[in-house]
């Protein structure tokens, strides 16, 4: 309740364009049910003040219970498949590696397929265990003060290699430099999550810019592509949990469904906002905008993930 409290108040402040929260409450016959608030604000004063807010609460305690037996079965899941998952991976490299001598040209290349299927499928587990983490409210972010460029630059350094693969170069438009309050390893995380996909779905010989502008008490960081882009009446399921575009080439270029809603989850748990613009045809860019580290900001705030 705290939290959805919070949440009210940075929509109320200007801080969030939008409120949205879930919390327990206690029934009159006693049992504890699950809410979920979502707003808006409609109307402001002449000094800019909010007069009236359209919203509604809505039960969801059906679909919380469901949801929690469904992220512990993936929990579960998960740590079961990392094993022996780390064993198959280890065994395939030692082959690949030649550990039991050379192979001919066509057993390498089998390996080699072996060996990028089992990376894909650790990248799936540790994706699934970052959203149980999340949604159990176990993960927490240790948000710091960092300057922003130094974090953007090292992005693009770390996923030029494999942008490589889909003949894509990641280039730096404009970077505006501020102070933000972030878990740099976790941002790290949403920006190689935004630069992969960009390369992915990118032409062969394109380029992928980054940019951050320096806004009112924020700065805006972008990743712009110019490949396939993105029906605007898909465009809602992109953050949502499992979800993806209905569209052959999304489902050949593979995917779990579950990055954008990871960077989702860890961009709010940061304070910002994140979004796309897009059409198909013309390419995306996908958005994020933090609030700049201010003189209130605490270094060292740790942030404990429940709703």
């Amino acid at each position: 309740m705290q939290q959805g409290l919070e949440k009210l108040r940075q929509h109320l402040e200007g801080e969030k364009n939008y409120h949205e929260a879930r919390y327990r409450l206690r029934h009159r016959d006693g049992h504890w049910v699950w809410v979920e608030d979502r707003g808006q604000i409609t109307a402001r004063n002449d000094k800019g003040r909010p007069v009236s807010i359209s919203g509604t609460t809505t039960d969801i305690t059906e679909a919380y219970e469901a949801q929690q037996a469904k992220a512990r079965f993936i929990s579960t899941v998960s740590h079961e498949l990392r094993t022996p998952l780390t064993a198959i991976n280890g065994a395939i490299g030692l082959l690949a590696g030649g550990a039991l001598g050379s192979f001919e040209p066509a057993v390498q290349n089998l390996l080699q397929i072996a060996r990028n299927n089992g990376q894909n499928l650790v990248m799936l587990i540790n994706d699934l265990l970052d959203l149980d983490r999340l949604q159990s409210g176990k993960l927490q972010l240790s948000l710091q003060p960092q300057r922003l460029r130094p974090l953007l630059e090292g992005a693009l350094q770390l996923n030029q290699p494999y942008a490589d693969n889909f003949a894509v170069r990641l280039v730096a438009e404009q970077l505006d430099d501020a102070e933000v309050l972030v878990d740099s390893q976790r941002l790290l995380q949403v920006l190689a999550n935004l630069l992969s996909n960009a390369a992915k779905f990118s032409h062969s010989g394109g380029e992928v810019q980054l940019r951050s502008v320096l806004g009112h008490n924020m700065i805006r960081v972008s990743v712009t592509d110019h490949g396939i882009g993105i029906d605007p009446q898909q465009q809602h399921l992109l953050f949502r949990t499992f979800s993806q575009i209905d569209s052959s080439d999304a489902r050949q270029r593979g995917g779990s469904g579950l990055g954008l809603s990871i960077c989702r989850d860890l961009i709010e748990r940061m304070n910002g906002i994140i979004g796309v613009d897009s059409e198909a045809g013309t390419g995306s860019c996908f958005w994020f905008e933090l609030p700049l580290a201010g003189p209130a900001s605490k270094a060292g705030n740790t942030h404990d993930q429940q709703d």
